[in-house]
C-alpha cells in the first residue's frame, strides 16, 4: 500500500464484494423458504400416509439446502468481521511504519 487511503479503498472493495455475496445468499434463502412453504402446503393437501415419496424427498432436499445456505450466510458475516480486522491491522502497521496517526474506527 502507498497510503492509508489505499488501505481503506481495498477494505471498501473487499467489503463490497462480501456484501454482494451476502445479498445473493439472502436471495437464495428467500427463494428456498418460499419453495419450502409451497411444499409444506402440498404436503398438507395429502391425507395421512399418502404423501408421495418424491414430495418427501423434495422437502428434505430443500431443508438441507436451506441449512447449508444459512451456514454460508453466517460464514460470510463472520468474514466481514475478519476483513475489517485484517485491514485495521494493516492500516495500524502502515501508520506506525510511516509515522502517521491512524484514526480510530
Amino acid at each position: 500500500y502507498t497510503s492509508l487511503k489505499d488501505i481503506e479503498t481495498a477494505r471498501a472493495q473487499a467489503l463490497a464484494s462480501n456484501k454482494r455475496e451476502v445479498t445473493a445468499i439472502d436471495e437464495r434463502v428467500a427463494a428456498l423458504e418460499k419453495r419450502h412453504a409451497r411444499q409444506k402446503a402440498r404436503l398438507h393437501s395429502y391425507g395421512a400416509g399418502k404423501t408421495p415419496q418424491m414430495l418427501q424427498l423434495d422437502i428434505k432436499n430443500t431443508e438441507s439446502d436451506l441449512a447449508m445456505q444459512r451456514q454460508l450466510l453466517a460464514a460470510k458475516k463472520e468474514e466481514a468481521e475478519r476483513i475489517n480486522a485484517s485491514f485495521d491491522a494493516d492500516a495500524k502497521r502502515y501508520a506506525k511504519l510511516t509515522g502517521q496517526a491512524y484514526p480510530a474506527r
